[in-house]
């Protein structure tokens, strides 16, 4: 027995649109079938328009993701500095006054140190009256020097030392004060004083390194 094959015709090269199913009526249109290679194409592009949405779809959550993420990590790290500043805002206002006070002491001590030290220089000194004058000359002007005051002791030392002619030949007439410390020296040249004393040039320490 023979079965015979039945014959259809195969569309090519068209591109397929919707048709209603239902509406076709003939014989000849319900033996059509469509190529395989068009549906297959036709299913390969739908499946990479779909996956090209989604992909992009994807990256761009992806990106609204990371932009959200970093404006969050600049409001926090902003409020970390904002709070960090109203802290050491805090500490300078109430304990303003423990850090002056610290650097008020350290003031002091750093200045009796240097009293302590000019002292020993002076108690250790050959002649601090020779030393005292010498220093004070050397801030005095071109003008000519009249006059020059000394501690008793110092002045003492000074008259039985060989300086004391040299001081007589220039004319410098150098007179003795009990009010000065040793070391002390206070020089007048015309209408300039030279206050050489050592407690005033400490004092005047103080006042500027704590201005």
């Amino acid at each position: 027995m023979t079965t015979a094959t039945r014959k259809v015709r195969v569309l090519r090269g068209f591109d397929a649109v919707d048709a209603d199913i239902s509406s076709i009526r003939t014989r000849s249109y319900r033996d059509l079938v469509v190529d395989p290679e068009v549906v297959q194409s036709a299913t390969d592009d739908g499946y990479r328009i779909g996956y090209q949405a989604g992909f992009d779809a994807a990256l761009q959550d992806a990106a609204e993701a990371i932009d959200s993420r970093e404006r969050q990590r600049s409001q926090s790290l902003a409020a970390v500095l904002d709070e960090l500043g109203s802290v050491a805002m805090s500490i300078e206002q109430s304990h303003g006054h423990i850090i002056e006070e610290i650097q008020r002491q350290t003031i002091a001590l750093a200045v009796d140190i240097a009293e302590t030290l000019v002292g020993h220089e002076i108690a250790a000194a050959a002649n601090p009256g020779l030393d005292a004058l010498t220093r004070a000359l050397q801030l005095a002007p071109t003008a000519k020097v009249l006059s020059a005051q000394l501690h008793p002791d110092d002045f003492a030392t000074l008259s039985l030392s060989p300086d004391w002619e040299r001081f007589d030949l220039q004319g410098l007439s150098i007179i003795e004060n009990p009010s000065l410390q040793r070391g002390d020296c206070i020089v007048d040249a015309d209408a300039t004083r030279i206050d050489a004393r050592i407690a005033p040039a400490l004092q005047r320490v103080r006042e500027t390194i704590a201005q």
